[in-house]
């Protein structure tokens, strides 16, 4: 057996879900690629009796891990970067499965998921989670190997908290105010003073948004003053529910 060929079935008896990447690129040799991500020995075996120099990569969501991505190019240590932030944020900086890539960074994979991201944790940093892949030793990119630091433990650790929920989509919260209850202002003075919703000025125009007392459309209920100031007569429209009134 090749050592190529050894490689992604050793991953794949892992659990990790694995597929090949052209001779030399990142760039899938599957019509689907990391959805062709697969375990099955037979498969595997196929891929790569194929074309025996193909490289290996891992789908990291489907294989449970996410995997911390540094750069360490272009005049940007990510490694830097990724051990102060680290220490700001109480994070073990390594201690897991570790892989060298070809530019001279570094893979850190950790038991988790997470979501993609390109330098949002610093500059320099990475992370491939559910729906990325990295590829994985013995794969070449430019004449270097990706290999394991054969010092580093050959379990991932669980990907710490402080990663996960930094990398954790941002959560658009809502008004507070009711939109289920009937509600039938007098004038709009009543609308925006009584409710208390914040209201913000969209454009030149002495024009105002919020959520609509109704719909809850957010961004498409105008309320505009003929004067400067709430005090002043006006009118409101949502343009969702098209509800409108002085």
């Amino acid at each position: 057996m090749s050592k190529i060929l050894a490689a992604p079935l050793t991953y794949a008896s892992m659990g990790w879900h694995v597929f090949p990447c052209r001779p030399g690129s990142k760039a899938p040799a599957t019509p689907r690629g990391l959805h062709d991500a697969t375990t099955d020995e037979a498969v595997i075996r196929a891929w790569w009796e194929e074309n025996p120099k193909y490289n290996v990569a891992i789908n990291c969501g489907a294989s449970g891990l996410a995997v911390v991505d540094l750069d360490c190019k272009n005049g940007i240590d990510g490694q830097a970067n990724w051990n102060r932030w680290c220490e700001g944020n109480g994070t073990a900086s390594n201690g897991t499965t570790t892989a060298r890539t070809p530019s001279g960074g570094w893979h850190l994979y950790y038991l988790g998921t997470c979501r993609n991201s390109a330098s949002i944790l610093a500059p320099g940093v990475d992370t491939r989670g559910v729906g990325g892949y990295v590829l994985a030793a013995p794969s070449i990119v430019g004449g270097a190997y990706y290999n394991f630091d054969p010092t580093s433990p050959p379990s991932p650790l669980p990907l710490p908290a402080t990663v996960a929920t930094s990398l954790a989509p941002k959560v658009r919260v809502k008004s507070a105010l009711p939109t289920t209850r009937t509600f039938s202002p007098g004038s709009l003075s009543d609308l925006v003073q009584d409710s208390g919703f914040v209201l913000s000025k969209k454009g030149t125009l002495n024009e105002y948004c919020g959520p609509c007392p109704w719909c809850g459309g957010h961004d498409r209920f105008v309320v505009g003053w003929e004067g400067e100031g709430r005090d002043q007569a006006g009118r409101y429209y949502c343009r969702r529910c098209e509800r409108k009134g002085d």
